[in-house]
């Protein structure tokens, strides 16, 4: 189950770099950029100062606020098809932040995890994190361009492409442990340069069965880790008490990363030229936590010792049911919402 979960790591990774094209980044434009940044940094910061006045260490306050805006894309982009929302702009500009914070989200926690297990400058972290994925990006790219137009020239099917980009993708995530970086970097890098190329739509299709097929292991991978103590190899499962504290803490969680949601939008979304109704269509949609909430613990879990270690997957686990609790009765709340937060400046 642990070598298949990895695996299912690096598919949902790699698919996850195919679905992002270059051209939609780019084009996302400076009103739903600079909306992402102060979103993930109002949001990240109030979970950083919450875990580190309650004692924990930065590394781990990091973690838990990177995961505080950390919104399911998959379950807003289907709420959204079932609302009939898809032509409305708030939910389109909420799609757009979405897809902007999970690229910007791995960077993140590329970067976290490559400098937990180097130890070394954060400067020199940076510099080389940024170098490799740039290099894995236009090498990647060339490379797979070559490759395509051989592959229709000696007349090969897209099946051939696709393993060539699992290939590929496999390769660079190597090159990235060799270098002390996360792995992560070199699977989302391959994806996202593959997403440029003729085929990068045939490729994520196929890609698509092997994702929901690893997908599995990889989420009952994170359910046998949820209580298990790595430093003693057992699975401790807290009392009813400590349960409860732990509920009502990721509860208390929740609820400060939907309002940061709404104070980021609602305060500066006017600067972009949204809007009172619109801001607070856009910040509702930013409140379920998802998959990328189980990517982040699953990716650390190994990183944190002691109580750290034993948080960090229950925490993500009910963030996430919480967070999905609360979103249908606070789209349902939506006016009493836009007048609550309607007193901000």
């Amino acid at each position: 189950v642990t070598g298949f979960a990895e695996l299912g790591l690096f598919v949902l990774l790699f698919y996850l770099g195919i679905e992002l094209s270059l051209k939609e980044f780019l084009a996302a434009g400076s009103t739903i950029f600079g909306l992402a940044a102060i979103d993930m940094a109002l949001t990240t910061g109030a979970g950083v100062l919450i875990m580190l006045a309650l004692g924990h260490s930065l590394l781990f306050a990091v973690v838990v606020g990177i995961m505080m805006f950390s919104t399911s894309t998959a379950i807003v982009g289907k709420f959204i098809l079932n609302k009939g929302l898809m032509q409305n702009i708030a939910a389109k500009t909420a799609l757009s932040i979405l897809i902007l914070q999970d690229f910007l989200g791995i960077l993140l926690l590329v970067f976290v995890t490559s400098f937990s297990k180097e130890g070394g400058s954060v400067t020199q972290l940076a510099i080389a994190s940024v170098v490799f994925a740039v290099s894995a990006f236009y090498a990647v790219y060339n490379l797979s361009r070559l490759v395509e137009d051989w592959l229709k020239k000696n007349e090969f099917g897209h099946t051939e492409m696709t393993l060539y980009a699992l290939g590929v993708g496999l390769i660079v995530a190597t090159l990235a442990s060799i270098l002390g970086l996360s792995t992560a970097i070199g699977a989302y890098f391959a994806g996202f340069a593959l997403s440029e190329t003729e085929s990068g739509h045939r490729i994520k299709k196929d890609v698509g069965f092997l994702r929901d097929f690893f997908l599995v292991f990889f989420f009952v991978g994170f359910g046998t880790a949820l209580f298990y103590d790595h430093a003693a190899g057992i699975v401790v499962i807290p009392g009813l008490v400590e349960l409860l504290g732990l509920i009502a803490f990721a509860g208390g969680l929740g609820i400060i990363a939907i309002t940061a949601h709404s104070v980021a939008v609602r305060v500066f979304g006017p600067i972009f030229g949204i809007n009172a109704e619109d801001a607070t269509l856009m910040s509702i949609l930013l409140a379920p936590l998802g998959e990328f909430v189980v990517i982040i613990a699953t990716v650390t879990i190994t990183i944190f010792k002691g109580a750290e270690a034993k948080l960090i997957g229950p925490l993500a686990f009910l963030l996430i049911i919480l967070t999905l609790l609360m979103f249908q009765p606070l789209y349902n709340a939506r006016q009493l919402h836009q007048r609550v937060f309607g007193m901000l400046p």
